[in-house]
């Protein structure tokens, strides 16, 4: 996810958000969305990675044990099956190192300030920090409370980490990628 930094703010009934603008009067709600990613989702397609190869090694040992019986070297046959082995080993190492930056990659939870309207809803700002998001939502739930009141006005630079949101309905369906 690309991070950029986006300024924030309310002034004059208006919520600013990068070049997002919002009336205040038609914002319905103001929440803090948790995104939780599915962190364990690349180890099904792992095991069954290590199931395919192991399993192609053991064809592939099987078929040089009974293409060389009688023909090759106990010691030649044993070099063909090592340097199966240690192909297998290295395409599963390289796997393995696939599956962990993976896994590192989804690993933080970030949360997502999401405005809803009459229309629809929008994530804006994401941060793996919740203060920083559950202060946004507070200085903008203050201020829809009282949209004419010039002291709630604030500007503020929050550094977005690029969410994309999808919602259906009132939190019925979100998709966060």
């Amino acid at each position: 996810m690309a991070t950029r930094r986006i300024q924030v703010g309310v002034e004059s009934g208006i919520l600013h958000i990068g070049s997002a603008l919002f009336p205040l009067r038609g914002i319905t709600s103001v929440q803090t969305v948790p995104d939780r990613p599915r962190r364990w989702r690349h180890v099904p397609s792992f095991i069954l990675f290590v199931a395919i190869w192991v399993a192609l090694g053991l064809v592939v040992v099987a078929v040089i044990d009974h293409q060389a019986a009688g023909t090759v070297s106990p010691d030649a046959q044993q070099g063909l099956t090592s340097t199966v082995w240690t192909g297998v080993a290295v395409i599963i190492a390289i796997r393995v190192v696939v599956l962990l930056v993976g896994l590192a990659r989804n690993w933080r939870t970030y949360y997502i300030l999401l405005i809803e309207t009459a229309g629809r809803s929008q994530a804006l700002v994401s941060s793996p920090g919740q203060t920083e998001i559950d202060e946004l939502r507070f200085k903008i739930a203050s201020a829809l409370q009282q949209p004419d009141n010039p002291v709630l006005n604030f500007h503020q630079t929050v550094i977005d980490h690029g969410h994309k949101i999808t919602q259906t309905g009132s939190g019925n369906k979100v998709t966060i990628s």
